[in-house]
């Protein structure tokens, strides 16, 4: 092995990603505000898979190209629900999911597109702080000898306080893992992910309200949202991108 070469690193923003550099690499997708949140949310209440879109054109399209029986459309540009389709936050959207469909077809302005333009790798986990173990514990078993990469969605072109921790977090559960391989290789970007986790890891709450993401929501009153999306661990559910959709395993 490259003594230099970084076997579990992070990305900071979905504009990172080169699809070239991809293949291979197994991957974490992380949108903790809230792409990913939502999507682990909606296969735990009992949605039959997920189909992330590029937009909501993407979105529409795929409805009419489904041959599922009840399809939601939900998802935001910007934050801002998009007309017509279910809101985007995991405690509302599991108000539609009430009504029993077997699709959720949803389009973010961040977290579904770093999911679609991770495609050319070998296996794409899509995690967040509710099933974070779960992922990693799956991860391990079946892909610890791997090059890893944790991919942080980022928010319109920049790095966020969330993604990074979460990422973190998920660095943190590999270190621990993997403490007695030699062939482990951190790269700085993994490394300082894993500081802002283990400097904030007692105060999330407060961290999410810090963040860009976390103040529109509490200007909106939605603060229940960051406090869901802040809890660890807890669903023990592995959810994968496969083959267009994103399945519960």
């Amino acid at each position: 092995m490259n003594k230099f070469a970084d076997k579990i690193h992070v990305l900071f923003r979905k504009e990172d990603i080169d699809p070239y550099k991809m293949d291979g690499k197994i991957v974490v997708v992380l949108d903790i505000l809230f792409a990913t949140s939502t999507i682990v949310s909606a296969l735990n209440n009992g949605i039959n898979c997920v189909v992330p879109a590029y937009n909501a054109q993407d979105a529409r399209e795929k409805k009419d190209e489904s041959n599922a029986n009840k399809i939601l459309l939900a998802g935001e540009l910007y934050a801002d629900t998009i007309e017509g389709f279910a809101p985007p936050t995991p405690i509302a959207l599991s108000q539609n999911l009430s009504q029993g469909f077997d699709q959720l077809i949803y389009s973010t302005t961040n977290g579904t597109v770093a999911i679609k333009n991770s495609i050319n790798a070998k296996k794409i986990y899509v995690g967040s702080l509710l099933n974070a173990k779960a992922t990693i514990d799956d991860l391990i078993n079946n892909y610890n000898e791997e090059t890893i990469l944790i991919i942080c969605s980022g928010s319109i072109g920049r790095p966020n306080l969330e993604d990074t921790f979460g990422a973190g977090y998920f660095i943190n559960l590999l270190r621990k893992k993997l403490v007695h391989s030699k062939k482990t290789v951190f790269s700085d970007a993994a490394v300082i992910s894993e500081h802002l986790f283990k400097s904030n890891q007692n105060e999330t709450i407060k961290l999410f309200h810090e963040s860009r993401v976390g103040q529109i929501m509490l200007e909106r009153n939605l603060g229940n949202e960051l406090d869901y999306a802040s809890k660890f661990d807890q669903y023990n559910i592995v959810t994968k991108y496969e083959k267009g959709k994103i399945v519960k395993c």
